[in-house]
């Protein structure tokens, strides 16, 4: 996605795939605006909020398109389900752990 919006011939560095993904990341799991992570976590790239948003958006709209999860879809569909307290409570009756793994 990164490369197909022309994000990977910038004459200024934009932020490499691993980088990009680790800022997704961090939003996600945090629940964080992509400012605050910039500014607390990755302040060199700051400048490029507004091109990462619409990678982030892209990347969002391939995932959905191609019915896919990433590992951090994972963790928060597992989050999401665990707040209905049947399911809870099943799921915990049933297994003392649960791996999640990509």
């Amino acid at each position: 996605v990164r490369h197909d919006l022309g994000l990977s011939e910038q004459t200024s560095r934009f932020p490499r795939k691993e980088t990009c993904l680790a800022i997704y990341s961090r939003v996600v799991n945090t629940q964080l605006p992509l400012e605050v992570v910039l500014k607390t976590q990755f302040p060199r790239y700051a400048m490029w909020a507004d091109a990462l948003k619409g990678l982030f958006a892209a990347y969002v709209e391939a995932k959905q398109k191609q019915q896919v999860l990433d590992y951090d879809d994972l963790l928060l569909y597992w989050a999401q389900a665990m707040t209905e307290p049947a399911l809870a409570q099943d799921m915990g009756a049933r297994f003392d752990h649960v791996l999640v793994d990509e």
